[in-house]
């Protein structure tokens, strides 16, 4: 009777520890995560420090569309539509770097939560170099 009392007592103290550090990986995978509406409800001040650590001003284009790629969430906007990077194929790939490198922007919608969303613009340089970055959210009234 103590044996199974104390297996059923083990078995329980088991699950809840697994419970618990599957949770914790969970909070910390989201707070890391920069794909999230969670991450995204920050200010916009900390949206941008966190995209201008990953491609600082000075940094060239390619590393703008390759953390682009990256983010499976986010998506490129185009003449009215979002894509997701992932989507397009490649004549479509090279006529948008086309055109990046002409119009010198690339705007991308980081995620919508409810009503409201969040987008980046990468502004670049004659040389396709990052010169700003800049962040907008749009909140449902």
């Amino acid at each position: 009777m103590i044996k199974e009392c104390l297996g059923i007592v083990f078995s329980w103290l088991v699950n809840r520890i697994a419970w618990i550090v599957l949770m914790i990986i969970g909070a910390l995978s989201t707070l890391t995560s920069p794909d999230t509406s969670f991450w995204l409800r920050n200010p916009e001040e900390k949206i941008r420090a966190d995209i201008v650590k990953l491609t600082p001003i000075g940094s060239d284009m390619d590393a703008v569309i390759n953390l682009i790629a990256s983010n499976k969430k986010w998506k490129i906007f185009r003449e009215g539509t979002f894509k997701r990077w992932a989507e397009l194929s490649d004549d479509e790939r090279r006529q948008q770097t086309d055109f990046f490198i002409r119009i010198k922007r690339i705007n991308v919608l980081l995620g919508r939560w409810s009503m409201d969303y969040a987008d980046a613009t990468w502004t670049l340089d004659e040389d396709r170099r990052v010169i700003d970055v800049h962040v907008r959210k749009t909140m449902a009234k």
